[in-house]
């Protein structure tokens, strides 16, 4: 562990910065050093990684050790996750493993996020795996991330998810449905246009409009006005795909 962080404070000392003042980089007391670390986390965005870089290694280690601090703040603890992903890179994957595997959701659910700013293909293999976590926030998370890393390979597990009982309160969809068809209207490919002309049928009327411009895009027609509402366009489009032997 040491030399893993000694390697990541010698690639943040080297890091080109951006001309933001030190934050006393180098304290000798523990302490003082930890609450500048604190303070730094509660910094904008590119301050704070401008003054968590100035502090090196032992800025890294502190990051670490706020990461399981069970007595920390929420917000200090998944700035420190998301933080150390952005200092050190790919270096920082066996943290962010850490975080993945914490009982806490919003630890994991930074672990995630940060992941994919660094290693697409870690990324979407942790968002698989939290696409059955028990928290409704992680779940949404990754599929958030296999949409933005356009995951076309992993879109079965996502038609899969759908209707997975996780994501029904008893006989009620949850949100995260809908953002499941909105990832799929994105990444889905011709020859699922049955599949979305389903989802017109469904008792979740929020998945009509995502389901449409699925279909939009993947045959090239538009029906009704473009201001219309979907559950009136959905009629047009079961009709057009009967008459097209797609459903």
């Amino acid at each position: 562990m040491k030399n893993w962080i000694f390697q990541i404070g010698v690639l943040v000392l080297m890091a080109p910065s951006n001309g933001h003042a030190s934050i006393a980089a180098h304290s000798s007391n523990p302490n003082i050093a930890k609450s500048e670390t604190m303070t730094a986390l509660g910094l904008p965005l590119e301050n704070r990684i401008s003054a968590l870089r100035s502090e090196g290694a032992s800025g890294y280690k502190n990051l670490i050790e706020l990461m399981n601090d069970e007595a920390a703040p929420m917000e200090a603890r998944w700035r420190a996750v998301t933080a150390m992903g952005r200092i050190g890179g790919k270096l920082s994957l066996p943290e962010l493993k850490q975080a993945l595997h914490s009982k806490v959701w919003y630890l994991r659910n930074a672990a995630l996020i940060s992941s994919a700013q660094i290693d697409r293909d870690q990324a979407l293999q942790w968002a698989k795996e939290l696409l059955s976590d028990k928290a409704l926030v992680v779940r949404s998370a990754a599929v958030d991330v296999m949409s933005d890393l356009k995951d076309v390979k992993n879109k079965s597990i996502l038609w899969q998810k759908l209707n997975a009982k996780e994501n029904f309160r008893g006989k009620q969809s949850l949100w995260i449905r809908r953002k499941i068809v909105e990832s799929l209207s994105q990444i889905e490919e011709k020859g699922s246009e049955a599949k979305f002309g389903a989802l017109l049928s469904d008792r979740d009327e929020s998945l009509y409009a995502p389901a449409i411009r699925a279909l939009e895009r993947l045959t090239n027609q538009k029906l009704g006005r473009t201001d219309e509402d979907p559950k009136l366009k959905r009629l047009q489009w079961q009709a057009w795909l009967k008459q097209n032997t797609l459903i």
